[in-house]
């Protein structure tokens, strides 16, 4: 028995394969470029993170040294107390 082929049909199964490729590529691109996106996404993050912990670093060096200016302040303030009360015995 002979099996006869439609043209019409065999034309789709060409051109069927002949997209499918097609929308493969176009897919890999789509990817890509999404990759791409999310590659540069990231290093942005990333550099936002570096720049907060650079801050985060300041943040507590000043705390420090506000500290220190505070324990500073207060024997100033005891040694004049001192003064103060030495003077007024005088």
């Amino acid at each position: 028995m002979d099996v006869e082929t439609n043209p019409s049909v065999t034309f789709n199964n060409d051109r069927n394969h002949q997209e499918e490729p097609e929308r493969a590529l176009k897919k890999i691109g789509d990817l890509n470029h999404q990759f791409a996106s999310k590659t540069e996404e990231n290093e942005l993050l990333a550099l936002d993170h570096l720049a907060a912990l650079k801050l985060e670093e300041q943040l507590i060096s000043l705390k420090n040294e506000v500290e220190s200016l505070q324990f500073q302040k207060r024997d100033l303030e005891a040694q004049l107390d001192a003064k103060t009360a030495e003077t007024k015995l005088q």
